[in-house]
């Protein structure tokens, strides 16, 4: 069978975990052996080092005979990066000592934060439009891939176009009032309407919105992403979705009530499949350089109209923050200051709703949110 190997499949590296209200966050570990320990009752252990190289956690998870399996979860204050590492023990708490030190093995995670998590779903000036990309100053920032973590530098992984994104410079302006880690997946998907993000239940029929839209972005191909993305991070895994979208619909001429309808489909949707009421914050974001003032006026009255200030709350204003010192040379997309700006504008949204405000907590403790059914 070879020599024993530990398989990790959680956490990975760079993770990021979303705290709850008590400041600390779950972190499930779980993963395979493969090989033949030779030992009778093999187990996994884990230890848990903090940034500065404290222990904070020991345990041990038993294997399961058949498969080689092994789960277990451990509890993380906040703060980052943890590092972890797994060791196969005989059964009776010796990590690789004698006479098991030859099939031994061990596997470690460098990087494991406990801190904010945000999904960011939405068209163009959301995903990787702008004209610069940015690397976040901070290291305590990542972003999600197909298949882990990495560093949140641009473009995004998982949103399209290849330039730039307002997103490090969100991020670090959370670390630096925070002090927490950060984790990001950006699904943004340019030149998409409302409607491409609803589920099958509420989608509207390809005659609502452009032909040229319908061409590219199939029914619920959108939604699939803002799934993905929800399931990933898992039952309140996440702070809250960031939503920018609506220079298309100021395009297609959508209405207010139309506009607020669809959201708030996508918006349904997305707690049904997390099985609570992720909070959205809604930016108001209608600019483009082509439609009417009135036909903007009315996506953004839209984007209004879904705000409850209970689960769903107002995000920034992008609308005026339009021409030279901002736009790149289209008039639409974002230059080097704009994503900047746009980026502080987020930060400033996300800590005045979660983290200031009524209950007057100091920013870094999460206020209480009843965000469940």
């Amino acid at each position: 069978m070879g020599k024993p190997a530990i398989i990790v499949d959680s956490p990975l590296d760079r993770s990021v975990y979303q705290r709850g209200l008590d400041g600390h966050a779950r972190v499930h570990v779980s993963g395979k052996i493969t090989g033949k320990p030779r030992v009778n009752d093999p187990r996994v252990t884990c230890a848990v080092t903090n940034p500065g190289g404290k222990a904070v956690h020991a345990g041990s998870y038993p294997v399961t005979a058949r498969t080689g399996r092994f789960d277990g979860e451990i509890t993380l204050p906040a703060g980052g990066w943890y590092r972890i590492r797994l060791m196969i023990d005989d059964g009776t708490g010796n990590a690789g000592t004698p006479p098991a030190t030859a099939t031994m093995a061990t596997a470690t995670i460098d990087h494991v934060g406990a801190g904010e998590v945000f999904i960011v779903a939405g068209q163009s000036n959301a995903a990787n439009s702008g004209t610069t990309r940015f690397i976040p100053r901070s290291d305590l920032i990542s972003t999600r891939t197909a298949n882990g973590w990495q560093h949140a530098a641009d473009p995004q992984p998982m949103a399209t176009n290849d330039g730039g994104s307002p997103w490090p410079s969100m991020a670090d302006a959370l670390v630096e009032t925070l002090h927490v880690p950060i984790g990001i997946i950006v699904i943004a998907v340019g030149g998409t309407a409302v409607g491409s993000w609803m589920p099958r239940r509420h989608e509207s029929s390809p005659g609502s919105w452009p032909r040229w839209l319908a061409r590219l972005f199939p029914k619920r191909y959108n939604f699939r992403r803002l799934e993905w993305a929800i399931k990933a991070v898992g039952r309140d895994g996440a702070r809250a979705i960031l939503w920018h979208q609506g220079e298309s619909d100021s395009i297609a001429r959508t209405s207010a009530e139309t506009y607020a309808k669809r959201l708030l489909s996508v918006i349904h949707g997305s707690w049904d499949i997390a099985g609570w009421n992720i909070p959205w914050l809604v930016a108001r974001a209608s600019f483009h350089t082509t439609p009417a003032r009135t036909d903007m006026e009315a996506v953004a009255a839209g984007q209004e109209r879904v705000v409850d200030n209970k689960t769903i709350f107002q995000g920034p204003t992008t609308d005026d923050l339009v021409g030279e010192p901002w736009r790149a040379p289209d008039g639409v997309h974002f230059n080097r200051a704009g994503l900047v700006e746009h980026g502080n504008r987020w930060a400033r949204a996300i800590i005045s709703t979660f983290f200031t405000g009524e209950r007057g907590t100091r920013p870094g403790i999460p206020r209480e949110f009843h965000g469940n059914p």
